[in-house]
């Protein structure tokens, strides 16, 4: 068990939200505390950009945390593959584009499934990340309207949820403590409750206004 595992787990949905309150200057660059990141650094970024992606990579995270952790390399290349199987189904079924309320639904069960289970087990999680990962690709849209544009803004990506997993997702296997676990099923729920906010206000956009 990790002694400082709250702070981890702080400092690790810091780094997970803080890019969605940065501004962006272009599509090719963004403002992080206050340097201008271009390139590749940057289309790494634009995963979390989007809330409803970090969402997704939220949910991604505290699933391969709450597996085993012998089953977190498996975990991580359920990522990678379900973010280009994804973004392949988006390529040969355009239309996929259309079901826009789909990364909340996704991003919901994820957290449900988080606050319901103390621990996941390995094949359900892995097939949850596929899944979220699938859904999360669809959402990705490249630099440059070129296949080496698209290539690169996946391999961005991949690479992104595989630092998260890694930076975030990996400490959390070592939480043990009953009020550890608490905490993170309290955090899958906060997400869940989230994603449903933002779906019922989707559907009914005069809840805004009471």
């Amino acid at each position: 068990m990790l002694p400082r595992w709250p702070s981890l787990l702080a400092a690790a949905f810091v780094i997970l939200y803080f890019p969605v309150f940065t501004p962006a200057q272009a599509h090719d660059a963004i403002t992080l505390f206050g340097v201008a990141v271009t390139g590749f650094p940057a289309l790494m970024l634009h995963a979390l950009l989007t809330p409803e992606q970090v969402f997704l990579l939220a949910a991604i995270v505290l699933i391969a945390g709450r597996m085993e952790r012998r089953a977190f390399a498996s975990a991580a290349l359920a990522l990678g593959a379900g973010m280009m199987a994804g973004k392949g189904a988006h390529l040969a079924v355009a239309s996929l584009s259309a079901y826009w309320y789909a990364p909340l639904v996704a991003a919901l069960a994820g957290g449900l499934t988080v606050a319901a289970f103390g621990r996941i087990r390995a094949d359900y999680g892995i097939a949850l990340v596929f899944i979220l990962s699938f859904v999360l690709s669809v959402g990705i849209v490249p630099a440059q309207p070129t296949e080496t544009g698209l290539i690169l803004a996946v391999a961005a990506a991949i690479l992104a949820g595989l630092i998260c997993l890694v930076v975030i997702g990996m400490p959390l296997t070592f939480v043990k403590t009953r009020w550890g676990g608490v905490l993170i099923r309290v955090v899958g729920a906060w997400l869940a409750a989230i994603a449903l906010l933002n779906l019922a206000l989707a559907f009914n956009p005069a809840a805004l206004g009471g």
